[in-house]
């Protein structure tokens, strides 16, 4: 149905102390007719806690007997793994595995009666106030019996008063207002995008700038810029998972004054180079950047570039590069409105850049 991959960057722990909202998921069976759904179980969970869960989560009956929903563990990865694959998908499972044993409360798998595992559901969180779901699958036997909509409540239920955001294809787009989510932006997707030094020939060396690797910048610096672009302080989440010490980096700093103007970060994934993300002031900034980075991690290099699809500034760099297609658009959606940032110094997005509305 819909992907919106997890970060590949070093994970945090989340334990019960840093983010006391996650709680441990129970196992979901599907109850009796009188019970449909998880309607029982969340009334359960509103007893124990405030928030957005306060409002009864519509009961939703499952067209199969038999089948429970239930926290996922480790016996289940390569499971997960087949089903992904048969149905087409292109996961990062290395990654996958990796934020499963950091993050475990929120993976959950569907099965049958006889134990077949038909579905999947995971997120990830993001900082104590936002959640990312990551994946939702259901085997194409098996949709349009409600199984979708019960992976989503279990997520939901353990996630607690976080905002849920996901990105989502088109198609998939009225199953999910249907839950209570809308449609918050839009990006261009480019898939396999590729760097080679001939693209960067008719750059003249920069003037008024000069490209540092974010190590040798103080990081107080990049927090400001940051900021200036997200209209929050992401603070730990910029340090640890977006210029996380396994990630390629670069900043631009004006030569009159030293002030930040614009940065690269980049991690490998699937044999791919993930622009996570491209941020700068101007075209000639960007492009220094993307050239600096290409030459640290050695050319042609493969890539994706998820270019907001309302910057014209983005779209007209990539072009300048590459005959860019547009592969792909995809949508943001979460069931609360996000915090809104400004596109024009956005060229390409970070894979959790959810600050969108």
């Amino acid at each position: 149905m819909m992907t919106s991959n997890c970060p590949s960057w070093p994970l945090q722990d989340l334990s019960h102390q840093q983010y006391p909202g996650l709680r441990s998921g129970p196992t979901f069976q599907r109850p009796p007719p009188q019970l449909n759904g998880l309607t029982a179980l969340d009334q359960r969970s509103r007893r124990r806690r405030p928030g957005r869960l306060s409002t009864p989560v519509p009961s939703v009956p499952c067209a199969l007997d038999g089948v429970r929903v239930r926290r996922m563990g480790m016996r289940d990865l390569q499971t997960v793994k087949t089903l992904m694959r048969s149905e087409g998908w292109n996961v990062d499972f290395g990654n996958m595995a990796a934020v499963f044993r950091i993050q475990p409360a929120a993976f959950f798998v569907v099965e049958t009666a006889t134990g077949d595992v038909i579905g999947h559901c995971s997120a990830c969180v993001l900082d104590k106030e936002v959640a990312m779901l990551s994946y939702l699958l259901v085997d194409n036997q098996h949709q349009k019996q409600g199984l979708g909509s019960l992976l989503m409540q279990a997520a939901a239920l353990v996630l607690g008063s976080r905002t849920i955001c996901f990105y989502s294809v088109e198609d998939a787009i009225p199953f999910y207002e249907k839950r209570g989510f809308q449609k918050r932006r839009f990006q261009a997707l480019v898939r396999d995008f590729s760097l080679a030094h001939e693209d960067f020939d008719h750059l003249s060396p920069p003037m008024t700038f000069s490209i540092f690797k974010s190590s040798a910048v103080d990081f107080s610096d990049v927090n400001a810029y940051d900021k200036i672009v997200h209209g929050i302080e992401r603070g730990e989440y910029l340090r640890k998972w977006i210029l996380g010490s396994q990630n390629v980096s670069f900043v631009a700093l004006e030569s009159t004054s030293d002030r930040v103007i614009g940065y690269i970060s980049m991690s490998f994934a699937s044999g791919r180079w993930d622009i996570n993300p491209l941020y700068a002031d101007s075209d000639d900034v960007a492009l220094h950047l993307l050239k600096r980075a290409a030459e640290e991690v050695g050319e042609p290099i493969r890539t994706y570039v998820r270019i907001p699809a309302d910057s014209s500034s983005a779209i007209r760099l990539f072009q300048r590069l590459r005959d860019v297609q547009h592969h792909r658009v995809l949508y943001m959606m979460s069931d609360r409105p996000l915090r809104e940032i400004s596109s024009d110094k956005i060229y390409s997005l970070s894979t959790v850049c959810y600050g969108l509305v």
